[in-house]
């Protein structure tokens, strides 16, 4: 799945502006599209490329099925939501004897 490709983006486009702070629904948005038709959009990219390996038979009806219900799931609100280096790590207790 190529979700910049989607977007009418390039990766590293898309990657510096998740980066940057936007949310993929801003970004979406700024494209006239909505989370849901991001997704749909995927999901029928990937529907092609499954539809192909079932008809050379790399693979069954079934898992396609599956990866397809998978990918119906997902939630596209989480995605790409950086956490920075910034974050300071607490200090494991010392133990005195």
């Amino acid at each position: 799945m190529d979700l910049a490709a989607v977007l009418g983006m390039k990766p590293a486009d898309l990657f510096n502006e998740l980066k940057n702070g936007k949310t993929l629904a801003d970004i979406a948005k700024e494209k006239n599209l909505t989370l849901d038709q991001v997704k749909e959009k995927l999901i029928a990219q990937k529907k092609q490329v499954l539809d192909q390996k079932v008809a050379q038979g790399k693979m069954t009806q079934d898992t396609e099925n599956k990866i397809l219900s998978r990918l119906q799931q997902m939630d596209l609100t989480r995605f790409g939501k950086f956490r920075g280096h910034t974050e300071t790590k607490t200090p494991a207790p010392s133990v005195q004897q």
